[in-house]
């Protein structure tokens, strides 16, 4: 009988190829806007993981390793006024990851 070795990471991966894949994003920040933020977002078939958010509930930061694109959301204050007002910066030269997070892709 064959045995199958099965990574943390390959588990996973096929958790988020059922997720919402966002064809752009301008279509990701109508849905923060509408429903909030998620460990994981999946745009135009790159998974971006949530690296850090600050205290003061400003910005929160995703990234994707493989491609070394990530973006920014920024809001005026999540924790008191939500995502109405979200805006993202998204940067195609992200130079910064850390090493303590779990980069799907």
């Amino acid at each position: 009988m064959p045995y199958k070795i099965s990574t943390p990471k390959a588990k996973e991966q096929k958790k988020f190829f059922r997720i919402k894949n966002y064809k752009d994003i301008q279509d990701l920040q109508k849905e923060i806007r509408k429903n909030g933020l998620r460990d994981y977002f999946k745009v135009n078939g790159i998974i971006y993981t949530q690296e850090e958010y600050d205290e003061e509930g400003k910005e929160v930061r995703y990234a994707n390793k493989r491609t070394n694109t990530g973006f920014i959301v920024n809001t005026k204050d999540r924790y008191n006024l939500g995502y109405w007002d979200a805006e993202i910066d998204f940067n195609d030269k992200w130079d910064f990851f850390r090493n303590d997070i779990f980069y799907i892709d």
